[in-house]
């Protein structure tokens, strides 16, 4: 089965590089969205497995983003992995507080980002 993966990060050629190596590793759909806001409506259209969600973006960050998908009943319970160059101690404290999985910090490496993917969405199976 299909895995649904978005992408959140203003970084465009971050965003497709990411999406064609996930793909390259077994049957993964990866939607991009560019912005917070962007993101938003596509979680809310696309219905993501898991999201990849950068902090460092214009207008709304990603901690904004969590905040308001751990806020709202249709999207608390899609797991998000924080995969950002922002590599701060009180914006893992903050990103953990609003219940992101794991906090990455950029660049990593596809088969590590894979495997933590893998791991997420195995354990959300099993609940």
């Amino acid at each position: 089965m299909k895995q649904k993966i978005l992408i959140i990060d203003d970084e465009e050629d971050f965003c497709y590089f990411t999406k064609e190596n996930l793909q390259l590793f077994g049957d993964n759909e990866v939607i991009i969205a560019t912005s917070g806001k962007k993101g938003i409506r596509a979680v809310c259209k696309e219905k993501p497995d898991i999201i990849l969600l950068d902090i460092v973006m214009p207008g709304m960050d990603g901690l904004e983003v969590l905040k308001r998908l751990k806020r709202n009943m249709k999207t608390i319970h899609i797991p998000v992995i924080m995969l950002t160059a922002k590599n701060e101690e009180e914006s893992k404290m903050e990103a953990a507080g609003l219940y992101s999985v794991y906090y990455l910090v950029k660049p990593v490496e596809t088969n590590f980002l894979k495997s933590k993917i893998d791991q997420v969405l195995a354990i959300t199976k099993l609940s």
